[in-house]
């Protein structure tokens, strides 16, 4: 193998592909390279076993070949690379990069990177625009369960029916969900749950996006690389049940504002237990106390356009902080279905996506 590459497209495409193999829990923390003479690409290619990505770019290829590096250290080097184009040569059994007056030598693994193919036909397909996926990923990586006791919900549920995906992610706490429109016509609905890593990289993501629905795989392409994935087994709660048809008390607050007043509660909450803070809501005033016996009090007293039943309510502030700093708007739009029911937060600026969080309950 020989050739030449800028140092710029090489270290964005190795971020890319190397955040999955770093990120991995298995044994595969490398990066399979492969150039190509005759197109004058090369690709990178890695996976964790559940989800694989290959990222493709130009290059001045002399002589084609494939090789196995650490998916950390040639990463590294080339970020921190002093000129703006890069030589690598494959000379006998190691890889040889140069960089101006600067060269590394690398010794590849031995060994075969494995392949995630799909299986059978493609089921649907359908193309997402460009800065599509970033507020999605963060809005319902930040509700997925994060223990093993319940593997489905450490994906995203994503329901294709006619011109309309809905993504559902719950911890069992809280619920996301978010609808947005396809510009591609599905003939069936369908239901997929997508591993969490595999949302994770689509954050990345700014290309407009084209997905492919296989039996049990999900593929993402755009122009320059690709994503698959093996899809998790079993059947997703039905999280619509959960969200309530009508709520009784609601206001709207600056986004800001009400993430540091929340900070501030949390502070003053009980470590010992669960943390929680009281929101006591009326018309034109909202009330957020929090207490420890080991450590003291707080108060805030807001005045507010609340309109609506008075209620008391328990929350744990660290869940509700971890669905506000989701919203993207100056303001977020907080609705309460009853003291023992959710609470709905939804960004002002993207009506079509909402997330729930379910109350604590009170002592007697």
């Amino acid at each position: 193998m020989k050739l030449h590459i800028e140092q710029p497209a090489l270290a964005h495409a190795l971020k890319r592909v190397g955040k999955l193999a770093i990120n991995s829990n298995t044994n595969t923390d490398r990066i399979a390279i492969t150039a190509d003479a005759e197109a004058q690409t090369l690709t990178l290619r890695t996976t964790d076993l559940i989800t694989e990505m290959t990222a493709t770019i130009p290059a001045e290829v002399n002589e084609g070949g494939s090789m196995l590096l650490p998916a950390k250290t040639m990463p590294e080097w080339v970020n921190r690379a002093p000129e703006s184009k890069i030589q690598i040569v494959v000379n006998g059994k190691d890889a040889v990069l140069k960089s101006g007056r600067t060269r590394a030598t690398l010794h590849p693994i031995v060994g075969e990177l494995p392949s995630l193919e799909a299986h059978g036909e493609a089921v649907a397909t359908w193309t997402t625009p460009e800065k599509f996926w970033m507020p999605l990923t963060r809005r319902h990586l930040a509700v997925v369960a994060r223990d093993e006791t319940r593997p489905i919900l450490r994906g995203v549920a994503l329901t294709l029916a006619e011109k309309t995906a809905t993504l559902a992610s719950t911890d069992g706490s809280r619920l996301a969900r978010t609808r947005v429109p396809l510009e591609t016509s599905l003939s069936e609905a369908k239901t997929v749950v997508i591993p969490a890593p595999f949302m994770h990289q689509l954050a990345d993501i700014s290309e407009p996006i084209t997905f492919t629905s296989y039996e049990r795989e999900l593929k993402a392409t755009w122009e320059g690389g690709s994503l698959t994935t093996r899809l998790l087994e079993g059947e997703y709660p039905p999280v619509d049940r959960v969200f309530p048809s009508e709520y009784v008390s609601e206001f709207t607050i600056n986004t800001a504002e009400i993430i540091g007043a929340f900070q501030r509660m949390s502070l003053l909450a009980s470590k010992d237990r669960t943390p929680s803070v009281t929101i006591s809501i009326e018309p034109g005033k909202l009330q957020l106390q929090a207490k420890a016996a080991e450590i003291g009090q707080g108060e805030e007293v807001w005045e507010v356009t609340a309109t609506g039943q008075s209620l008391e309510m328990l929350f744990n502030p660290d869940f509700l902080l971890d669905i506000l700093r989701t919203i993207r708007s100056e303001t977020v739009h907080i609705e309460f279905a009853g003291e023992t029911a959710p609470a709905r937060f939804t960004d002002t600026s993207d009506p079509n996506a909402e997330v729930i969080a379910l109350p604590l309950r009170k002592l007697a």
